[in-house]
């Protein structure tokens, strides 16, 4: 009988450790927290937050950076549009004023057909 009290003390011994390591794997029991811990646990939630808030300023600096540079990309596309508007008259009046040469140009040869007729009428009435 010896031997089964000795084989049931270590199924026992082998059922506590079994149980206990299940525990311990399920998280059933917490490590023990010590000053020295809960000090330097909250030392890293100082450092987090602190973090959190640079990357918080970083963020609305870099959003205060993009708002002006789409303000400057909406100025500037402004400024192209009235350009554009710009050199659209300029072509305009270019393309009057090329007409109003092409008109002279006419009216120029009109007045040297007309001067010729009138010196050829001169030269035939001075004939006579």
């Amino acid at each position: 009988m010896k031997t089964g009290i000795f084989t049931m003390k270590r199924v026992l011994a082998f059922t506590i450790a079994v149980v206990a390591s299940m525990t311990m794997l399920a998280g059933g029991t917490q490590p023990v927290m010590t000053a020295q811990n809960a000090s330097a646990e909250s030392q890293a939630i100082k450092n987090n937050k602190k973090k959190i808030s640079s990357a918080k300023d970083k963020i609305s600096e870099l959003e205060q950076k993009q708002a002006d540079l789409d303000k400057q990309i909406n100025s500037t596309k402004d400024d192209i549009s009235k350009e554009e508007e710009n050199q659209k008259a300029i072509q305009e009046q270019i393309e009057t004023v090329q007409e109003t040469i092409l008109t002279l140009e006419d009216s120029i040869t009109d007045l040297e057909t007309e001067i010729a007729d009138l010196e050829e009428a001169i030269a035939k009435s001075e004939l006579k």
